[in-house]
């Protein structure tokens, strides 16, 4: 019985194992950028943001910049290994005068700005920011704002680099929203874009991404609990006795 109840030990521990994430994918933008993106892949300074994060993940070098109307951002990644989920992280950089949910000052309206993540075409990620006025939907975990106000009308905005607008950042990194995606197939697709009524790109507004890690892992295994683990072992047991 302690032979069966030490396998039994050893299965719930390679279960536990395989449940590990393995990072598949990593990208600083500070090199040659691969033919897995394509779609808008203008690379320039992260200027302001320079040495801004938390939790490990800071703004350095290079960061990929959209200020595209309507255009994405695309990484395909192939060959991945056996998986049953995937983790996405990057730093995010909204740029300029987004508009949240949009507001209204004076006589001028201004209408939503979004920015979306998809998964083979599956929506992951749909938030709106706000840099200028308004408010935004994104309610950020602890870490998780690293630059700028997530509400404008408490202070803390400026400019960081770009167009004199006010600028703001976040380590998406620690979205849990991000984590554990259902996925098994052995292709990926991400879309990064800009959404929402109100959104004009060009030097209006635009959003960049920096410090992308793709994970995939084995999902949420639980281990069999000690009544599991009795049971199976007095299974072998009886088994061993009826031979």
């Amino acid at each position: 019985m302690k032979t069966a109840l030490l396998l039994c030990a050893g299965a719930a521990l390679s279960a536990t194992v395989s449940a590990q994430s393995t990072v598949v994918y990593t990208q600083n933008f500070d090199g040659v950028l691969g033919p897995e993106w394509s779609g808008v892949r203008t690379v320039e300074s992260v200027q302001g943001f320079e040495g801004k994060g938390s939790a490990g993940n800071y703004f350095s070098g290079n960061l990929l910049r959209n200020a595209s109307v309507g255009l994405a951002s695309r990484l395909t990644l192939t060959n991945l290994p056996p998986h049953r989920s995937v983790n996405v992280g990057f730093l995010f950089a909204a740029i300029d005068s987004w508009d949240g949910t949009g507001h209204t000052d004076g006589s001028q309206t201004y209408l939503e700005d979004y920015f979306t993540v998809t998964l083979d075409g599956v929506t992951i990620f749909n938030q709106s920011f706000a840099n200028m006025a308004g408010v935004g939907t994104y309610n950020p975990p602890v870490g998780g704002l690293i630059a700028g106000a997530l509400n404008p009308g408490t202070g803390g905005g400026r400019d960081y680099g770009w167009s004199g607008w006010v600028d703001s950042a976040y380590n998406l990194h620690l979205e849990p929203t991000l984590k554990n995606i259902p996925h098994t197939a052995s292709t990926m697709v991400l879309e990064f874009k800009a959404t929402g009524r109100g959104w004009q790109g060009l030097a209006d507004e635009s959003w960049g991404i920096d410090g992308v890690v793709i994970e995939t892992g084995g999902g949420v295994v639980p281990a069999p609990g000690a009544a599991a683990l009795g049971a199976i072992a007095l299974g072998a047991a009886a088994s061993r006795r009826r031979r």
